[in-house]
C-alpha cells in the first residue's frame, strides 16, 4: 500500500470555489488578449464599415436625429452593396459616441467598435459560474463559465466580426444574477434596461423576470420596473418622442437576416418555403409571444427556476427563429450552459466549427483581415443544421427540468417580501461542492 504523504492529501482535496475563481481568471486575460490582437489587426466583416458609417452619422446628426439620417451620400461602397440602415436601439447612439471620442484620440476604429464586445466576454463566463455553482455541482459549473470563456465561437464573433450581440447577452444574464441571487432588483432592472438599449432580442426575458419579481413580492416587482423604466425613459424617451417613425419601422420592424437556420431550413427541405416567408412576416410576433410568454408560465408554476426559464427564453428564440446571421449564435452560448452542459457543449463546438469554416472561406483563407459574406455551402447549412438539432436538445433538456421524475409538482403559493423565503433562491451551501 502506497504511503500518503502530506503534500498526496492536499492534492487530493477538491478544488476551492477561490481556485476555481482564478484558473477561470486566467483563461478569461488568455482569452481576451487573442481577441484584442485580432481587432487589432483585422478590419473584421461588413457589420464594421456599417458601424463606421453610424458612427460618422452619429457626429454629424447626433444619436437621436440619427434615425431620419439617409446614409445614400455617405457609406463605404467598397464593402457595402447598399446603404445600412440605422436598426439599432437608442443606447447605441450613446455608445459610439464614446466610441467617436476615442477614436479622435488615435484608436483604431475597427478595433474600439469590438472592444465592448470583447469586455462582455470576460464578464460572462463569471456570471455563468456564479448562477450555475448555486444549482449543480462546484466542477461542473467551472466547467461550464470555462467552456464560455475559451469558445471559439465567441473569439470569432467578438474578436472578429464586429458587433454588439455578446454585450447584450452579459447584461441579461447580469439581470438574471442580480434579481434572483443577489436580490438586488433595481440594479437587475437597470440591467436589463442596458441589454434592451443595445438590442431588442433580451426582451424575451422581461415576462420571466417581471413574474418572478411579483411572486417575490410587489416591492420587488416595483423597484426592478422602477429601475428599468428610469433608464428606458432617459434613454428611449427623446427617440420616442422625435423620431418615432422611423425607429418603429428600422428598429422595432427589423426582421433580421435570412439565412438557412433551423425551421425556415426545414420548410425549404420540406417543399414548403412558403412557411417560412410567414415567419419572417406576422409570424415572428407569434414566436416571439410563445418564447417570451412560455418561460413566465413556467416561473409562475415553478418560480425556483427562474434561472433556466430565463435561458429557455433566450436559447428558444434561436431555436425557433426565422432568420439568423452567424452572429446570432452568441444569444444561446452562455443561456444553454444554464439548461444542459452536455448539450451546451456540443452546440459550442459546433457552432465553433461552423463559424470557423464559413470565416474562413469568407476571408479566403488565414490570415483573415476583411471578410467578403456569401450564401452558406451546402455543407455548412448541414453543420448549421447540426447546431441547431444541439440547440434543441438543449432546450428539451431545459424544459424537463420543470418536471423533475418522482417529485411532486411545486406548491402555488408565492412568497411575499417579509414573510417567505425568496423562490429563486440558491441552493444550500451544504448541497454544493464548494469549499
Amino acid at each position: 500500500m502506497p504511503r500518503t504523504t502530506r503534500f498526496s492529501r492536499v492534492r487530493a482535496r477538491p478544488w476551492s470555489l477561490r481556485r476555481y475563481r482564478i484558473t477561470l481568471v486566467w483563461l478569461v486575460i488568455v482569452a481576451s488578449i487573442f481577441k484584442i490582437v485580432v481587432a487589432a489587426t483585422t478590419f473584421g466583416t461588413s457589420d464594421v464599415a456599417r458601424w463606421m458609417d453610424f458612427a460618422a452619422g452619429v457626429a454629424k446628426v447626433g444619436p437621436v436625429s440619427i434615425y431620419r439620417l439617409s446614409f445614400d451620400s455617405f457609406y463605404n461602397v467598397a464593402i457595402e452593396n447598399h446603404p445600412p440602415l440605422y436598426n439599432h436601439p437608442p443606447l447605441i447612439g450613446y455608445l459610439l459616441q464614446a466610441i467617436n471620442a476615442a477614436t479622435r484620440r488615435g484608436l483604431a476604429f475597427p478595433l474600439a467598435i469590438r472592444i465592448p464586445a470583447i469586455a462582455a466576454d470576460v464578464v460572462t463566463p463569471f456570471i455563468v459560474l456564479e448562477l450555475l455553482r448555486r444549482r449543480r455541482t462546484l466542477l461542473e459549473s467551472f466547467a461550464a463559465a470555462a467552456s464560455v470563456a475559451v469558445s471559439p465561437a465567441l473569439f470569432v464573433i467578438s474578436g472578429f466580426h464586429g458587433n454588439t450581440d455578446p454585450v447584450f447577452v452579459m447584461f441579461a444574464l447580469l439581470s438574471v444574477y442580480l434579481l434572483v441571487d443577489r436580490q438586488a432588483p433595481a440594479l437587475a432592472g437597470l440591467s436589463i434596461a442596458i441589454a434592451l438599449g443595445v438590442k431588442i432580442v433580451p426582451i424575451v426575458i422581461v415576462p420571466t423576470l417581471v413574474v418572478f419579481a411579483v411572486t417575490v413580492g410587489w416591492r420587488t416587482a416595483l423597484r426592478f420596473c422602477l429601475g428599468a423604466g428610469a433608464f428606458l425613459a432617459l434613454t428611449w424617451g427623446p427617440v420616442i418622442l422625435h423620431a418615432w417613425q422611423p425607429f418603429r419601422d428600422h428598429v422595432l420592424g427589423y426582421s433580421g437576416g435570412h439565412r438557412a437556420w433551423g425551421l425556415a431550413q426545414l420548410a425549404r427541405w420540406s417543399g414548403h418555403p412558403a412557411w417560412a416567408v410567414w415567419t419572417r412576416g406576422p409570424g415572428r410576433f407569434v414566436i416571439v409571444l410563445v418564447v417570451a410568454g412560455l418561460p413566465a408560465v413556467l416561473v409562475l408554476w415553478r418560480p425556483g427556476r427562474v434561472v433556466e426559464a430565463s435561458a429557455l427564453a433566450l436559447t428558444g428564440l434561436l431555436l425557433l427563429s426565422p432568420a439568423f446571421a452567424t452572429r446570432y449564435m452568441v444569444w444561446a452560448l452562455a443561456p444553454a450552459y444554464l439548461l444542459s452542459f452536455s448539450a451546451a457543449t456540443a452546440f459550442n463546438l459546433v457552432a465553433s466549427c461552423l463559424l470557423i469554416e464559413v470565416y474562413n472561406r469568407w476571408c479566403r483563407g488565414l490570415p483573415w483581415y476583411l471578410a467578403d459574406d456569401s450564401a452558406f455551402t451546402t455543407r455548412e447549412v448541414l453543420v448549421a443544421f447540426a447546431a441547431w438539432v444541439a440547440l434543441l436538445i438543449a432546450v428539451v433538456a431545459g424544459v424537463r427540468r420543470f418536471f423533475p421524475s418522482g417529485q411532486p409538482p411545486p406548491s402555488d403559493g408565492a412568497a411575499s417580501d417579509a414573510a417567505a423565503p425568496d423562490p429563486g433562491a440558491p441552493r444550500s451551501p451544504s448541497t454544493s461542492s464548494a469549499g
